[in-house]
């Protein structure tokens, strides 16, 4: 996954990003979605409510 966000490329989806966890482990990561977007580590899209989230690199993906 973070090769793919280094060079602009990817896009991860965070459905497969929370595939096999159980609820407390996808909100943590959701948080943690949350928190990386506030310091624009990473830039995320929903096209409606309670549809897929993409993520992709921020402006300053690469200062973490």
């Amino acid at each position: 996954m973070m090769r793919g966000l280094e060079t602009k490329t990817y896009d991860e989806h965070f459905l497969s990003l929370c595939k096999n966890q159980n609820k407390k482990e996808a909100a943590e990561n959701f948080y943690s979605l949350l928190v990386l977007q506030k310091q624009r580590a990473i830039e995320v899209a929903q096209s409606a409510p309670y549809a897929d989230i993409i993520v992709t690199a921020g402006p300053k993906f690469h200062t973490f």
